[in-house]
């Protein structure tokens, strides 16, 4: 074989591996890395609810997650909570005093995003039921394949310390929820107490 063909082998060789070297990493691969680096956390925010162009609803609160599986949300007024831990979801509604108690499966995570906090995102994202798109350097947009899932996508917004600044969720009813979080502490240790949800004697509990 001539060396100038030799040659020419080896650099369209070395050329392809170079490419493949510097070829960027995948979207759900760089957004799994930022949420697995989030093991513990603390933030107050923000939550805006849009139906339309008219803005409906604003709300302060409180999220604390300890993984693996353990994610409380508050919210101030009027107050409602939620808690996921590896067992099961609860939502308690204060003005009702009425709580209701699912039992946590892998579809929570899957119809809730905040609850992506809690697994291994990486995990999930293999699975192809959400698709990852990277639409800058700091935001990613998850759209599931499946929109009985209850929303039509969810955009996750870092800030330059990697820590989640935005969450925006447009569901399925053309209502649009915004989180701004503020307040970050990380990482951060927790009473397991705080992911445990003991109702009051007069709470309404319904549980499947």
């Amino acid at each position: 074989m001539p060396l100038v063909f030799l040659g020419y082998l080896c650099c369209c060789f070395f050329s392809v591996c170079s490419d493949l070297s510097l070829a960027e990493p995948l979207p759900q691969a760089v957004l799994a890395a930022k949420l697995q680096r989030i093991t513990s956390w603390q933030a107050t925010f923000t939550q805006t609810t849009v139906t339309g162009s008219t803005k409906t609803h604003k709300a302060t609160g409180q999220i604390y997650l300890s993984k693996p599986s353990k994610l409380r949300i508050e919210i101030n007024d009027p107050y409602q909570l939620y808690i996921i831990n590896a067992e099961r979801v609860v939502s308690y509604d204060k003005a009702l005093d009425q709580a209701v108690i699912h039992k946590t499966s892998s579809q929570n995570i899957l119809q809730y995003p905040l609850y992506l906090l809690t697994s291994d995102s990486a995990k999930v994202f293999n699975t192809g039921q959400l698709i990852v798109k990277q639409l800058n350097s700091h935001c990613f947009e998850l759209t599931p394949k499946n929109l009985e899932n209850g929303y039509e996508w969810a955009r996750f917004c870092f800030n330059s310390k990697n820590e989640l600044a935005k969450l925006t969720i447009k569901l399925t009813s053309e209502q649009l929820i915004e989180f701004k979080f503020q307040n970050h502490r990380h990482p951060i240790s927790f009473d397991d107490s705080r992911f445990k949800f003991i109702p009051k004697p007069s709470t309404e509990v319904l549980e499947d």
